[in-house]
């Protein structure tokens, strides 16, 4: 593998880490203030069942890609706030 190709796969894990970073966010945040979140904890085991909660990082590339993920966690984040200063801003 040549550097560009190491280059492309670290950005594109990099890409991935942030967006798995945000959508556990995210998950948490729905979980937290459902009106029942233990339903929506069961629906989610229930449609996920090889789900787990567990997670790898190779110490060698964390250097490597640690710059694209932030910034990748950085627009998911601005995404995520986007969409609700959106749902702030619709009528109820």
């Amino acid at each position: 593998m040549d550097s560009s190709q190491l280059a492309s796969l670290v950005d594109a894990m990099s890409a991935l880490a942030a967006r798995l970073d945000a959508v556990t966010w995210v998950t948490g945040a729905l979980l937290e203030t459902h009106p029942d979140p233990n339903a929506v904890l069961e629906a989610w085991r229930r449609r996920m069942p090889d789900a787990t909660d567990s997670g790898f990082e190779i110490p060698e590339a964390a250097a490597l890609y640690r710059a694209k993920f932030q910034q990748e966690l950085a627009e998911w984040s601005e995404t995520l706030a986007s969409i609700a200063r959106e749902h702030a801003r619709a009528p109820r």
